[in-house]
C-alpha cells in the first residue's frame, strides 16, 4: 500500500510519529556526545522515505534500516523505538 497517496489524515498522523522518533534519536545522540569518556561523534541521517518506512517496520527490519549506525547507539535506538506503538 502507498501510505502517502491515500489520505491526508493518515499522512498527518504519519508525520507526527516520524517527528517523535527523530526526537528520540536526537536526544540519544546528544547524551552520547556529552559523555566525556566517549569522544566519538555519531551522525544519523535519514531521508524522509526512510523515516516513514521506519514507522511501519517491525523490530528486525528497523534494525536493518539503521545498520550503519554504531552498535552501541543501535541498541539504544532499538530500545527507544520499541516503546512506540506500531
Amino acid at each position: 500500500m502507498n501510505y502517502l497517496s491515500k489520505s491526508n489524515n493518515r499522512f498527518k498522523k504519519l508525520q507526527i510519529i516520524v517527528v517523535k522518533e527523530l526526537l528520540v534519536i536526537r536526544t540519544l545522540v546528544q547524551q552520547k556526545r556529552r559523555n566525556p569518556r566517549r569522544k566519538k561523534r555519531y551522525n544519523i541521517k535519514l531521508n524522509p522515505r526512510e523515516e516513514i518506512q521506519l514507522v511501519f517496520c517491525k523490530s528486525q527490519l528497523m534494525m536493518k534500516k539503521v545498520n550503519n549506525i554504531n552498535q552501541n547507539i543501535k541498541n539504544q535506538y532499538y530500545r527507544a523505538k520499541v516503546c512506540w506503538d506500531f
